[in-house]
C-alpha cells in the first residue's frame, strides 16, 4: 500500500544565544551540527515532506552565517522534498517594527512554504504518490494572553490531513507557566497528524483521533533538559492515519547535572571534588548544584571563587549553583534585660552581700 513519507523537525535554535559569553560561538557551533544531522538526513532519504514547526532560528535576526549554510540545505533539499514551515515563539515577529520572520527569506527563496498567520489558520493542498495531501498551519500568537484557546478552521480536506502549529497543546506536560494553551478541541476528526513544536521534550498522543507529536528540540538549551534525549521524528501516513513513527537521535553536547546534600562540620570542597572525581569528560557542560544546612564556620570556610577556579578548565562549561546551600540556625543565650537603676541595684546588693568589712558595707548600704 502507498504512504507518505515525512520528516518532522522543531525548536533547533539556530544562532543560539548563550550566557556564558567565552563559550558563546561554540555554543552556536552545537547547535548547527546537531540540525544539520537532521538536513543530511532528509538529504539521504528524501522524504516527500519536511515539517519545521517553529524556532528553527533563536532570534528574529539571526546572523547571516547560519541563514546562508541553512538556505544552501534548504535549496538541495526543496529539488525533492516539499518544505513547509511555521514561525515559532523565538522567531516570529511580536510587531511590525520588527519585520518579517527570518523564514520568510526560505519562503520568498522559493525553498518552502512558510504559514505566516499568527492565531488563524492557512492551507496548502498538493499531490503526493496519488494522495490528495492537505498541509496547513499557523504561527506563534505573540498577543494571545494565558488561557486556553480552541483554534477554528483547521481543514481536513485530503486524504491526508496535516496541522502544523508551535506552543503549548493541552494535555501535554511542559516547562512553561502562565502562556496560552490550544485546546484539544482543536483538532476535528479526520486530522491525521498534528506537527507540534515549542516544548523541548520529545512526546507524542492521540487527541481526537490524530496523532499529536512534540519531535522536542535538536540540542538542550538549558540544565533543566538534562537527561532528555535531542533529536526529530520520521513519520508514515496513508488515509487511516499514522502507519509508522521513529524518533532518530542526534549528536549534543554532554551535559552532567550533579547534585550534592551536606550537612553537619563538613569540608565543601572535599565533598565537590569527591562526586567530581568520576566525571572526566573535558567537552560536558557540568552543573553542580550543592544544597543542605551546615554550621556557620562551614560557611565560611567556603571558598566559591577557588572551586570556580579548580574546575573552569575542566569542562566545556562549569557551573557551581549554591543558592540552597544555608548556615544551620544557631541558639543564642537568653539575655535578661532590665532598666538600668534596676541593674545598678541589683549589682550593688551583690556587692553587699560579698563585702566582709562592715564600714564598706554601710558605704555601699548608702551608696544603694
Amino acid at each position: 500500500m502507498a504512504e507518505i513519507s515525512v520528516v518532522h523537525t522543531a525548536d533547533n535554535h539556530l544562532d543560539y544565544s548563550f550566557k556564558y559569553r567565552h563559550r558563546l560561538m561554540d555554543r552556536k557551533r552545537d547547535f548547527w551540527e546537531s540540525f544539520m544531522e537532521v538536513l543530511d538526513y532528509v538529504l539521504r532519504v528524501k522524504p516527500d515532506l519536511f515539517l519545521i514547526s517553529g524556532d528553527l532560528y533563536h532570534r528574529i535576526n539571526p546572523r547571516n552565517p547560519p541563514r546562508a549554510h541553512a538556505l544552501r540545505y534548504f535549496r538541495m533539499i526543496s529539488q525533492h522534498t516539499r518544505i513547509f514551515m511555521v514561525g515559532g515563539h523565538h522567531d516570529t515577529p511580536k510587531s511590525e517594527a520588527e519585520g518579517l520572520s527570518p523564514l520568510a527569506v526560505i519562503e520568498e527563496a522559493g525553498y518552502g512554504r512558510l504559514f505566516r498567520n499568527v492565531g488563524s489558520v492557512e492551507a496548502e493542498e498538493l499531490k503526493v504518490k496519488g494522495f490528495h495531501v492537505c498541509v496547513s498551519g499557523m504561527s506563534y500568537p505573540h498577543g494571545w494572553k494565558p488561557g486556553v484557546y480552541n483554534v477554528s478552521g483547521i481543514p481536513i480536506d485530503g486524504d491526508i490531513n496535516i496541522f502544523m502549529v508551535h506552543g503549548n497543546i493541552q494535555g501535554f506536560p511542559s516547562y512553561y507557566e502562565s502562556e496560552p494553551v490550544i485546546g484539544a478541541d482543536s483538532f476535528p476528526r479526520g486530522l491525521h497528524y498534528v506537527a507540534a513544536g515549542h516544548l523541548h521534550k520529545h512526546q507524542v498522543d492521540r487527541v481526537s483521533g490524530a496523532t499529536v507529536c512534540y519531535p522536542g528540540s535538536t540540542e538542550r538549551t538549558s540544565f533543566r533538559e538534562y537527561g532528555d534525549e535531542k533529536g526529530f521524528v520520521h513519520l508514515t501516513l496513508d488515509e487511516d492515519g499514522l502507519k509508522e513513527l521513529r524518533f532518530i537521535k542526534v549528536r549534543t553536547r554532554p551535559m552532567a547535572s550533579v547534585k550534592i546534600k551536606v550537612e553537619g562540620d563538613v569540608s565543601i570542597q572535599s565533598a565537590i571534588r569527591g562526586k567530581l572525581s568520576s566525571l572526566t569528560d573535558r567537552e560536558a557542560m557540568v552543573r553542580v548544584k550543592i544544597s543542605g544546612f551546615v554550621p556557620r564556620k562551614v560557611i565560611d570556610s567556603y571558598r566559591r571563587e577557588d572551586i570556580l577556579k579548580e574546575y573552569e578548565g575542566k569542562y566545556f562549561l562549569f557551573v557551581l549553583d549554591d543558592a540552597d546551600l544555608l548556615p544551620q540556625e544557631e541558639k543564642i543565650p537568653a539575655v535578661k534585660f532590665t532598666s538600668p537603676l534596676k541593674a545598678f541595684q541589683e549589682y550593688i546588693d551583690k556587692l553587699i552581700l560579698e563585702e566582709k568589712d562592715e564600714k564598706e558595707r554601710e558605704i555601699l548600704l548608702i551608696a544603694r
